[in-house]
């Protein structure tokens, strides 16, 4: 979730002025644990075989505990942008 703030201040001769702020990934700043992208391990948990006769095998990674890890890109980060427009 993103939220913008924004304010218009009327300058003479029909110019003005506008300031904003801009937070992007809010939810974040309000709980750590909200709004991180997840992504799949590139981890393959099982393994395919033959054994000795031909007969295929598979196993399974038992030391594999978490399947998805955080994406620790942009996405996942909270951000502030600051505005200043000038109109006249």
């Amino acid at each position: 979730m993103d939220v913008k703030f924004i304010q218009n201040l009327k300058l003479k001769n029909n110019n003005s002025l506008k300031l904003s702020i801009a937070v992007f990934n809010f939810g974040n700043l309000m709980n750590s644990d909200r709004g991180l992208v997840q992504q799949a391990n590139a981890v393959q948990p099982i393994g395919d075989g033959a054994d000795a006769i031909g007969i295929p095998t598979y196993s399974f990674n038992s030391s594999l505990k978490d399947t998805f890890v955080h994406n620790a890109t942009l996405l996942s980060r909270r951000q502030m942008e600051f505005g200043l427009r000038y109109s006249f």
